[in-house]
């Protein structure tokens, strides 16, 4: 029986698999550099993708690396610009860096396709960061 090397293992998790595992080691910063390392092969195999971008951007943010998740974020954006929560994480990595001015442009972009796709919990979730002066 052949071996089945880790790249190919990877690539037969996919992104629904890869986020239920995300999800099970989010508080435990090792377990998260790995799982940074499988979304890292599924990128390799998918670099198109925003959404492995997006979640290898979450990954980092909770890691404590704002830097590489704005990155992470704005290559979702980039990809596939209409998913308001790629606006949203990338607003509160920039709020985790304290860059104010670059989290309020992430945040009012992320209300407003909220608005237009009518998704009322981003919406909500935004709300508490949102400044009203950014609405002007």
């Amino acid at each position: 029986m052949m071996a089945i090397s880790e790249r190919e293992m990877s690539s037969r998790l996919g992104y629904e698999e890869l986020v239920a595992r995300f999800n099970s080691v989010s508080m435990d910063v090792a377990r998260l550099r790995e799982m940074m390392g499988l979304i890292d092969v599924e990128l390799e195999l998918a670099p198109l993708d925003a959404r492995l971008h997006s979640l290898r951007g979450w990954a980092r943010t909770v890691a404590g690396d704002g830097r590489d998740a704005i990155a992470d974020f704005d290559r979702a954006i980039e990809l596939d610009g209409r998913h308001g929560a790629y606006y949203y994480n990338r607003g509160l990595a920039y709020e985790m860096l304290g860059e104010s001015d670059l989290a309020q442009e992430s945040f009012v972009a992320c209300a407003r396709l909220a608005v237009e796709s009518g998704d009322g919990n981003l919406l909500d979730a935004v709300a508490n960061h949102i400044s009203v002066d950014a609405l002007k």
